[in-house]
């Protein structure tokens, strides 16, 4: 961890310190000078060389100890010089009150303003600052600091992905992909019945993944054939009704004390959960006559396709209503359902090693991000006609054609070192987002080790992946990732043993060929057995 003190002493007045603390911002002014002779002035040290993720603890001069955090931005210069940056509370402090112990750079009771508290430094940091004022430790900032970042960078994933609809994580072998995939599912909002997950292989095909025919035997033995939809066409029938029920049944929690939906045209409906069932009267009464039904909602989505009903007629007709104020109250909570329907998340592991055209066929235009949902005039925009569509009985959800729901999104994950990824033409990629997932990125997944063994374990697969780094031919694709070091669990924690029976061997097939094989082994097995 890289840690600095950060001091707003008298050249910040009361007023902008207030006001910092409320914005979560931290002031230096960018010609803040050098401490005794350092070749590097503090404004500097802010500007430039801090970097979004350091941890700093911030006093106020020597008044009081304010809190610990760490900062979430990169450095913003204002025209008159002074420099700040946004930064996330990590822990505040409980002892408010000057510091009057030891004397350092970095303590309150040096005229210091932006300074590192060096490793060598930091178990007296931990001792002077961080246990009596805050009660906390190095490990316990260590912690918080890594799930604050795993939780910026968990959103992050989520915004690209709900930006592109389509993702694939690529990177090294052993980073953690799949295990990733799924992590971003849940933060989506997933439940487990609302991922998927397919892993790709050569022998893969269209009829596995949208729709084929297999063989059925009838009671006196005869062999037939008979359609059945494929896992992924299957997963997007599942995001098409059984969100309905997810959605509808979230709404009843909304509404155990009232609330208020649109109606069409703009007027307000006061729609409650009462005695097990959804009510629905008009605003301010308290009769509640008209029962909103969730499986004429679900037949709704399946015959409307989920787009935006301009009129009362189509739902009057789809669920037999004769009564337009009953009618309006179904469109009300229809339309919310609609527009806050659950996510679905569909996995695809290795996606690279599959024959990517025979296993998608059509569905290469349906999977466009720009193709997803319903048009203006509420029709799929993504509608295509199914290389099985004659078989497909009328009273199926894609009885009309097939489109990808707008709330399923896939996630691929692909190796981009594996000779398979050529296959993968350029049509396909431009319909995703590559992400690339580097080894030093994912290391919570080593948690499940012990405390001293995780740390060994990553000082191991960074020196490792550094000297990877350093041989001509390679690069941080070669990289070794933190699920190798996994299976330290079933060698009793023996690095060598890992080493030998699964490290070793992937290193002698990247470098295979290579002239200077047996050298560069052993000065990637020396950085391995670095443990500093």
């Amino acid at each position: 961890m890289r840690i600095w003190k950060l001091s707003h002493g008298k050249d910040i007045s009361d007023d902008l310190y207030r006001d910092a603390l409320s914005q979560k911002k931290v002031w230096v002014h960018k010609d803040t000078l050098a401490k005794a002779q350092s070749s590097i002035t503090q404004g500097d040290n802010f500007t430039k060389i801090a970097k979004e993720g350091d941890i700093f603890y911030l006093c106020r001069g020597n008044s009081h100890i304010v809190l610990v955090g760490c900062f979430k931005t990169k450095c913003h210069i204002q025209n008159d010089g002074w420099a700040y940056r946004n930064y996330d509370i990590l822990f505040e402090a409980k002892v408010n009150q000057g510091y009057n112990n030891d004397k350092h750079w970095w303590t309150p009771n040096d005229n210091s303003t932006f300074i590192e508290i060096n490793s060598k430094d930091q178990q007296s940091f931990e001792q002077l600052i961080l246990k009596p004022f805050f009660n906390v430790t190095l490990l316990d900032v260590e912690k918080k600091l890594s799930l604050v970042l795993n939780t910026k960078k968990m959103e992050q994933y989520k915004k690209l992905l709900e930006t592109n609809h389509n993702l694939i994580l690529t990177g090294a072998p052993g980073t953690g992909k799949t295990y990733l995939a799924k992590e971003i599912a849940k933060v989506m909002g997933c439940s487990d019945d609302e991922i998927g997950f397919v892993q790709f292989h050569p022998s893969y095909d269209y009829t596995d993944f949208v729709e084929g025919l297999r063989p059925i035997q009838d009671d006196n033995g005869t062999v037939g054939f008979e359609r059945k939809d494929g896992v992924f066409k299957e997963f997007c029938k599942k995001a098409l009704n059984s969100s309905v029920k997810h959605t509808f049944y979230s709404l009843t929690k909304k509404l155990e004390n009232g609330y208020i939906l649109k109606l069409l045209g703009g007027a307000d409906a006061n729609i409650i959960y009462k005695d097990g069932l959804i009510k629905a009267d008009e605003k301010d009464s308290k009769e509640y006559p008209y029962t909103i039904e969730c499986s004429k909602i679900e037949t709704l989505m399946n015959k409307c396709k989920g787009e935006s009903i301009s009129g009362l007629n189509k739902i009057k007709e789809n669920i037999h209503l004769s009564n337009d104020k009953e009618a309006s109250y179904y469109w009300a909570v229809y339309d919310y359902i609609r527009n806050n329907i659950n996510p679905f998340v569909f996995i695809i592991d290795e996606i690279n090693r599959g024959e990517i055209s025979k296993i998608f066929g059509e569905l290469f235009f349906s999977i466009d991000p720009g193709y997803r949902g319903v048009d203006e005039n509420g029709k799929p925009k993504g509608l295509v006609k199914t290389q099985y569509q004659n078989l497909i009985d009328e009273d199926d959800e894609f009885y009309g054609g097939f489109f990808i729901p707008e709330n399923v999104y896939i996630i691929g994950t692909m190796n981009d070192i594996d000779r398979s990824v050529e296959s993968m033409d350029f049509a396909f990629r431009r319909r995703f987002a590559f992400k690339e997932i580097k080894a030093d990125e994912n290391v919570g997944m080593l948690d499940n080790l012990d405390a001293s063994v995780k740390d060994k374990a990553i000082n191991r697969m960074k020196n490792l992946n550094n000297a990877i780094s350093q041989i001509e031919s390679l690069s941080s694709a070669y990289h070794i990732g933190g699920s190798y070091f996994l299976k330290l669990k079933n060698y009793g924690d023996n690095f060598e043993d890992l080493w030998n029976y699964h490290i070793e061997g992937l290193l002698r097939e990247y470098l295979r060929g290579n002239p200077e094989i047996e050298k560069q082994i052993s000065d990637l097995k020396t950085a391995y057995d670095n443990e500093d």
